[in-house]
This record gives C-alpha cells, sequence and structure tokens, in this order.
C-alpha cells in the first residue's frame, strides 16, 4: 500500500452476475494526504486463457479478452494534479455482453481460467501508478421450466 493511501476497496453491490446483466459498485478510496495525481481510470474486462497439451510439443496457450472498456472518473482540474486529502467513493455501472462463458479459476496446475475483474489505476506523472483489481464472478443462467411447460404435465396422483 501506498503511504499516502490507507484504504482501498472494489466494492460489488451482487454477489455474481449474469450474462446481460448490469454490473454495480463503488470504489472507496482514503488517503491521508493529498496525492500527486493526474486521473483515476476505472477499467473492466473478462479474460480467457486456455492450455493445450500436444504430446512431445508441450503446452499450448491461447489467451483473448471477451471483452475490455474503461472510464475515467476522476481527471485533475487546472493542472493541479492532486486527488485531495481524504475519503472518496466512485460509483461504476457497465453492462455484460449477452453472450459469455461462466466464470471459471480452478486451482493450479489449471489448464485454463475465464475471469472477469474491475481494476482502478491512479495515474502518477513522475511517480508510480497506483493499481488495484478485483475480480467479480459471472454465473451460468441455468434454464428453468417456464410456467406453460408445467400447465402440460399431468396432475400428480395422491391415491397411490
Amino acid at each position: 500500500m501506498f503511504a499516502n493511501i490507507s484504504q482501498s476497496c472494489i466494492h460489488y453491490d451482487c454477489p455474481h452476475y449474469f450474462p446481460g446483466d448490469i454490473v454495480t459498485g463503488t470504489i472507496v478510496l482514503h488517503f491521508e494526504k493529498d496525492l500527486r495525481a493526474s486521473r483515476l481510470k476505472i477499467s473492466w474486462r473478462g479474460d480467457v486463457l486456455a492450455t493445450h497439451i500436444r504430446g512431445d510439443n508441450g503446452e499450448h496457450h491461447k489467451s483473448f479478452s471477451y471483452f475490455s472498456d474503461h472510464t475515467i472518473a476522476w481527471r485533475a482540474d487546472n493542472g493541479l494534479n492532486k486527488l485531495p486529502a481524504g475519503h472518496h467513493r466512485f460509483p461504476f455501472s457497465f453492462q455484460l455482453p449477452e453472450k459469455l462463458l461462466p466464470s471459471y479459476s480452478p486451482k493450479p496446475p489449471a489448464t485454463g481460467y475465464v475471469r472477469y475483474f474491475v481494476s482502478v489505476k491512479i495515474v502518477r506523472p513522475m511517480r508510480i501508478n497506483y493499481f488495484v483489481r478485483k475480480n467479480f464472478l459471472v454465473a451460468k443462467q441455468s434454464e428453468l421450466p417456464s410456467y406453460s411447460s408445467f400447465d402440460r404435465m399431468p396432475p400428480p396422483n395422491y391415491e397411490e
């Protein structure tokens, strides 16, 4: 943790999301003193890594991002380049694509993963940037029967 940053958290409003949902949450930061910075960037991404083992050829890795986007939540005014000391909250929201694989993060040694996350980057000119990231869970939409399928079911026989 940086000396001036006493708290940094990414809070999600839900424990999990489904494809097509709107992910909402809040970035919480607390600075003991003014923090030299030019901007605060909130990013979100979905990454996939697949590992294939091909006999004598060894492992072959393939990775790609399902989606990736960002917003600038704060930008320095008038060239002051300072985030003021104190408690700061930056809400965020974005919509997930309709077609996504569910999250998958096995324990190592793993053959791949599907991960979704939000990250925060505080860009600090002439200094080391501050970065924090937190994964979120995308669950599989389960196929539940519709009410119309219950209408076609025969009534239960309680006399047996």
